[in-house]
């Protein structure tokens, strides 16, 4: 199996046009999408494909917030940290 290199990319919400960018990123790419908050359309419309790419959410509600540096920094520091050999 082939290894491949790994990004992560925060937006606040993952729309149409982002799901398919991550999507095509992670044909080459290990891929994480990191979504403030769980919220399934937005203006421009829900996602219609399936996911390629791993995506976790920072909060479980549908929420406009958006988290202050401290409150980022906080919620990033809980994620594992894995390293580059696996």
């Amino acid at each position: 199996m082939e290894r491949k290199p790994a990004v992560a990319v925060v937006f606040h919400h993952i729309g149409p046009y982002h799901h398919a960018r991550l999507n095509a990123a992670a044909d080459r790419l290990s891929v994480t999408g990191i979504e403030w908050s769980v919220k399934g359309y937005d203006a421009w419309g829900a996602a219609n494909s399936a996911v390629r790419y791993h995506k976790i959410f920072l909060l479980s509600e549908t929420t406009e917030y958006y988290p202050e540096k401290t409150e980022l920094r906080r919620a990033f520091i809980a994620f594992p940290v894995t390293s580059p050999e696996g």
